[in-house]
């Protein structure tokens, strides 16, 4: 599975730069891919003896990657000492999507009212036709999608809001996977919300294009309001 970097549109498969090359870092960096790819799944119990097996390296190591995870709340520890991955369970996707609806019907906004039609119709219709033509793994498949969503919510650069999307965007990646996972049927019809979001755009009809985003986004979430719904594994 390919490692991920932060680049200006949200993270990416590459190689990490050398200086994060420490088994720590190494193992933490390991672990994030594994929760956020589904390979963990939220609510899951981890053993540290497997890990350390898994990973190919000692406990001291995973230890501090584990300690660093439990501080960013990735994990926890229970009574019983088990560690456990973070679930996924209503309050986080109503709180990530309140949070993305305000992003992304602001970078709507900013696209029609900073005449940054041009620049938008070629970035996002890149990022669709990636998408219609990828014939790979979900995980490299929503890695793309979220440059979509990344580019209309750090569209004029804001710091604040990068550093806000930055904080936010594995946790995306995490849902769009669970999303995708319990509907994957819906790849269609995501190509085609997107579409229309970009035509809104290009034809400067800013309501038109608030709707579509909206109720792209909506859609999604109903649809991981149903999975949790259904499984007794995400839920805390």
């Amino acid at each position: 599975m390919p490692e991920l970097y932060w680049s200006e549109v949200g993270w990416a498969p590459e190689e990490i730069e050398e200086k994060e090359t420490t088994l720590a870092t190494t193992a933490y960096n390991k672990l994030i891919n594994m929760f956020i790819s589904l390979e963990i799944f939220p609510g899951a119990h981890l053993q540290e003896r497997q890990l350390a097996e898994s990973l190919n390296m000692s406990r001291t190591p995973l230890r501090e990657a584990l300690t660093r995870l439990c501080h960013e709340s990735w994990l926890t520890i229970n009574s019983r000492r088990n560690i456990v991955v973070r679930p996924v369970n209503l309050t986080t996707v109503r709180e990530v999507f309140e949070v993305r609806e305000m992003l992304e019907l602001r970078g709507v906004d900013r696209v029609i009212s900073d005449d940054a039609i041009h620049a938008a119709f070629v970035n996002l219709t890149l990022v669709h036709d990636t998408m219609v033509n990828m014939h790979v793994d979900d995980f490299n498949y929503i890695l793309v999608n979220q440059k979509f969503h990344a580019y209309l919510s750090t569209i004029d650069h804001n710091s604040l809001i990068v550093g806000l999307w930055k904080r936010m965007h594995l946790e995306n990646i995490r849902l769009a996977m669970l999303a995708l996972s319990s509907t994957p049927q819906r790849k269609k019809a995501v190509h085609n919300e997107h579409m229309a979001i970009i035509e809104m755009l290009l034809k400067r009809d800013r309501e038109g294009a608030r709707k579509n985003l909206l109720d792209h986004l909506r859609t999604i979430r109903a649809n991981l309001e149903k999975a949790l719904g259904r499984s007794t594994l995400l839920k805390s």
